[in-house]
């Protein structure tokens, strides 16, 4: 686990990571917010309860790209956000915005440990070391198609003469 110092560029690229606390995994970042001048600035939360809170980026103690994981700062505090909201008017010609907000109460960090919610996948491919090999070697493919063969050719034979047996007394 290799341990980096948050950078702007670096907490710009952690969309879908994991947040850890010094109590466990609390959830993963849904989405980076950016400030006036494209600087992250917070991060909206998923939590392992499926709770949504908002994340500071001063909040943030270390990132590792690897394990693509954000370490949060002890005493760090995940803010509430409510439902996500339309602004604008939908009959003029401005543009229409999407905003959250936060209720102003913090959510308790949820216990170390893994619930059932799922982390997405990250949007973009990240390029952090070799690819591991998923598929099986081409012998053992071949393997198992003979292997299947010839236990259906078995199968086949060994059906033909039970039926000869049951039908004249014997299997030839």
């Amino acid at each position: 686990m290799s341990i980096a110092v948050p950078t702007p560029q670096a907490l710009r690229d952690c969309d879908g990571f994991w947040v850890e606390s010094p109590e466990g995994r609390v959830g993963f970042v849904g989405e980076v917010w950016l400030g006036p001048g494209d600087e992250p600035k917070a991060f909206a939360v998923r939590t392992t309860e499926g709770r949504r809170g908002l994340l500071l980026a001063d909040d943030v103690l270390a990132l590792s790209p690897e394990d693509e994981t954000v370490v949060l700062r002890p005493g760090a505090r995940l803010l509430e956000l409510q439902p996500p909201r339309l602004g604008g008017d939908a009959d003029r010609p401005a543009p229409i915005t999407a905003f959250w907000a936060t209720s102003g109460a913090t959510l308790s960090l949820p216990p170390g440990g893994i619930s059932g919610i799922a982390r997405p996948r990250a949007a973009r491919p990240r390029s952090v070391g070799p690819a591991l090999a998923t598929e099986r070697p081409i012998w053992a493919t071949i393997a198992v198609l003979y292997l299947s063969l010839a236990l259906i050719v078995a199968v086949v034979i060994g059906l033909a003469f039970l039926i000869a047996w049951l039908i004249a007394g014997q299997a030839y």
